[in-house]
């Protein structure tokens, strides 16, 4: 979904039909599909055809909340 005029203002959905349509043909006919991350904004969308070969959907993220603890401080992925 794309907003052009903000996100409080309807969207425009940027996958027409006919590309759907050509990703389901390109999978059953053998293809790959590599669903990036990105692609799971579209799982939420009812009936959207790559969805449903990935049997997957999107249900939006949790809340923004704090660490309480940092196990392992001097770990690389902790470090600033």
């Amino acid at each position: 979904m794309l907003w052009p005029h903000g996100e409080d203002q309807p969207y425009d959905v940027w996958m027409q039909p006919h590309q759907e349509a050509a990703i389901e043909s390109f999978v059953t006919s053998g293809g790959s599909f590599l669903a990036l991350a990105q692609c799971g904004v579209g799982l939420s969308m009812e009936g959207w055809l790559p969805a449903q070969r990935l049997a997957g959907y999107y249900q939006g993220h949790p809340p923004v909340a704090s660490f309480e603890r940092v196990v392992k401080p001097r770990a690389p992925i902790t470090s600033v």
